[in-house]
C-alpha cells in the first residue's frame, strides 16, 4: 500500500478576523507529482507555509511521513526540501559556493554539491557568479539548495514564475524525472493549469482558503459538462422552434447549443429540425477543456 507523505485535517490560518486558509484537508501519497492549483491570493502559500512549519496553523493538524508536523518538526523537517517564493543569493559567489555555504550549515558531505549541481543541469555554470545567471539558471540553483539534504518531499511554490517558455519546459521536464528517478514526492503549486496538468499526477484546488477539488487529472476531466452543438441554417429562427418546443438553447457563432442530450433526444431535434426545412449540417458533442473546468470552479459565486 501506498505510503501517505502529507496528510493535513481541518487546516486553518487565521489573521486577526480574516480566514486565508479554511479546513483544508490534503493527501499526498509516496512518489506523486501532486500540482497545487489555485488563482492568486487563494491561499496556496500560506498552506505551504504552514506545512514546512514556518507558521502555525490556528486549527486543524499537519502530519508528514505520519508524524504530527508540531510534536516532531525538527525531525521531519530534514526530510523536506523547499523553494518558496524567490530564493536569495550571494550574488558575488559563484553557484557552487552559495551551495557550499548552505551544505556547510546543513552539515552534509562536501560531494554532495556536485552531485545537487549536476541534478539541476548546472555544472557547466557551477564557476560562473550567480550575478551572471539567468532567472531560470538562479530558480534551478534554489532547487539544488533544496535537494542537498537529500529530502523525501519537494515542496516548490510557483517554480515557474518569470520564466520564459524554454526555461518552463526545462523545469517542468526536471520536476516529472524528481519521483522517477531520485524516488521523491513533489508538490508545486500554481496558478496555471496548463503547467500542472503536464506534469502531475494529482491535483488540489483551492478557492478562497477553500480546498474545491482533490483527486486525478482524469477525474477533473469528469467534472466536465458537455454540451451539444448543433449547425443549422439560419439559427436564430431555428433556435426559436427549439424554444417553442420547451428546450433550452443559446445561438452562438457556431451554432445552437444545449445541454448534452441522448441519442434519442439529438435523433428527435434533428428530425423537428428537418421536418420544418432547416439544413442541418453539423451535430456534435463538445466537452469542456480542462482549462474551462479550471476556471468553472474558481471563478467567484461558483459552487464546488
Amino acid at each position: 500500500m501506498t505510503k501517505t507523505v502529507v496528510q493535513t485535517t481541518q487546516l486553518t490560518r487565521r489573521y486577526g478576523k480574516t480566514t486565508v486558509v479554511q479546513n483544508v484537508n490534503l493527501n499526498i501519497k509516496q512518489g506523486e507529482i501532486y500540482g497545487f492549483l489555485g488563482p492568486n491570493g487563494a491561499g496556496k502559500t500560506t498552506t505551504i507555509r504552514m506545512l514546512l512549519g514556518l507558521i502555525r496553523p490556528s486549527e486543524g493538524e499537519i502530519q508528514l511521513f505520519g508524524k504530527d508536523l508540531h510534536k516532531e518538526r525538527k525531525s521531519i523537517l530534514k526530510r523536506v526540501g523547499s523553494l518558496v517564493e524567490s530564493p536569495s543569493y550571494y550574488g558575488h559567489l559563484t553557484g557552487k559556493e552559495n551551495l557550499e555555504v548552505a551544505r556547510r550549515i546543513l552539515g552534509v558531505p562536501s560531494k554532495r554539491v556536485d552531485e545537487v549541481l549536476e541534478m539541476v543541469r548546472l555544472t557547466q555554470a557551477a564557476h560562473k557568479k550567480v550575478k551572471q545567471y539567468s532567472l531560470g539558471m538562479k530558480q534551478r540553483l534554489g532547487i539544488a539548495t533544496a535537494l542537498l539534504g537529500k529530502p523525501e518531499l519537494l515542496i516548490l511554490d510557483e517554480p515557474t514564475n518569470g520564466l520564459d517558455p524554454s526555461g518552463i519546459q526545462e523545469m517542468r521536464e526536471f520536476i516529472k524525472e524528481l519521483p522517477r528517478e531520485h524516488g521523491m514526492s513533489v508538490l508545486v503549486s500554481s496558478h496555471l493549469l496548463s503547467e500542472i496538468e503536464q506534469m502531475a499526477t494529482q491535483v488540489g484546488i483551492i478557492r478562497n482558503g477553500k480546498m474545491i477539488f482533490q483527486g486525478s487529472i482524469t477525474s477533473l476531466q469528469e467534472q466536465s459538462r458537455p454540451r451539444m452543438r448543433f449547425g443549422v441554417g439560419d439559427a436564430n429562427v431555428a433556435a426559436q422552434l427549439l424554444a417553442s418546443e420547451g428546450l433550452s438553447v443559446s445561438v452562438e457563432e457556431d451554432g445552437i447549443w444545449t445541454e448534452s442530450l441522448s441519442q434519442q433526444e439529438t435523433a428527435h431535434i434533428v428530425e423537428h429540425l428537418v421536418t420544418h426545412r432547416f439544413s442541418v449540417y453539423r451535430v456534435e458533442e463538445v466537452k469542456q477543456s480542462l482549462e474551462e473546468i479550471f476556471l468553472g470552479l474558481t471563478e467567484e459565486g461558483e459552487t464546488p
